[in-house]
């Protein structure tokens, strides 16, 4: 009798551990227009998935207004302005404005990275003018080709993102340990 149970327990155990893509199920709504772009999926269920739109920005900056509960899980949001430069990465959270860094005006891509994600998925993005240092004429931060591989420098990477938890480091900015000297 205990194996039976154990083995009922272990069953029950992995009934959460099938892996979904997005799907009609999750209610997915995308609205994209040139004054601003919503993102929902309302219904996740151990998603892991990653998806791309792309979204027409007339502004070098936008504003990002966070409404998601993910309380499993999690789902990571990477914005790259018209040249493929990285102007905001964030974690989905509950209840967060963020504001991007300078970017090109024009057709930027928004990727949706979802892993073991279950809960609801939503948020706004409204353009936002040019920050006074780039009116100023501030040298614009360098921005690779899509196709690069290459990483920023330190000097144009932001090095922390902020979240409701707090400051976090960008991995996009992690400096490579240097070389051992043996």
């Amino acid at each position: 009798m205990p194996v039976f149970l154990l083995l009922v327990a272990a069953g029950a155990a992995c009934t959460d551990s099938v892996i979904r893509e997005l799907g009609p199920n999750n209610g997915e709504t995308v609205v994209s227009g040139p004054d601003s772009f919503t993102y929902i999926a309302s219904s996740l269920e151990n998603v892991s998935d990653k998806v791309e739109f792309e979204w027409t920005n007339s502004e070098p900056r936008l504003q990002t207004n966070h409404q998601s509960f993910l309380p499993h899980g999690y789902g990571l949001l990477i914005i790259r302005d018209a040249v493929g430069t990285v102007v905001d990465s964030t974690l989905l959270e509950y209840q967060l404005v963020t504001e991007s860094r300078d970017g090109v005006p024009g057709t930027w891509t928004v990727t949706i990275i979802y892993t073991g994600a279950w809960g609801r998925a939503q948020f706004s993005l409204v353009p936002l003018p040019a920050t006074a240092a780039m009116r100023a004429g501030a040298p614009v931060p360098i921005a690779y080709p899509r196709a690069s591989r290459a990483q920023p420098s330190a000097d144009t990477c932001e090095k922390y993102t902020t979240t409701s938890a707090g400051p976090r480091r960008n991995a996009l900015c992690a400096k490579p340990s240097p070389p051992s000297t043996l």
